[in-house]
């Protein structure tokens, strides 16, 4: 079922591999892998996709916080990240910036490191 739903999201793209390797960005004190799956040129336009596999759709919140991580600065420059959601064949690009959500990351790395060495 997936590959046909992978299948029909392709159907009438100009798609061109381009890869993508993981990637490392400091959060503050702590260092967070990124791993996007898939590195695709859509039309043109050069991409970094998380795939998403769930029948659940995504949260506003949930995406914009995986499409904030990929579009830090420091990660994939130049690139446009999105989200494939397979179940549903569909690419979600952020539509708005969301710098609010710099500040929150790393509250959250302090706060996870803080914790982690009380352990």
């Amino acid at each position: 079922m997936r590959v046909q739903q992978y299948k029909k999201w392709m159907i009438g793209q100009d798609l061109k591999w381009s890869g993508v390797l993981p990637q490392l960005v400091k959060l503050g004190p702590l260092t967070v892998k990124l791993s996007p799956e898939l590195g695709i040129i859509v039309s043109g336009t050069d991409h970094v996709f998380k795939l998403y596999f769930k029948a659940e759709k995504l949260t506003k919140s949930q995406r914009r916080l995986r499409l904030h991580l990929l579009a830090l600065p420091m990660a994939y420059p130049g690139r446009t990240p999105a989200i494939l959601d397979i179940s549903r064949s569909k690419t979600i690009i952020a539509n708005e910036a969301t710098p609010e959500l710099d500040a929150t990351l790393i509250v959250q790395a302090e706060a996870f490191v803080k914790l982690w060495h009380q352990v």
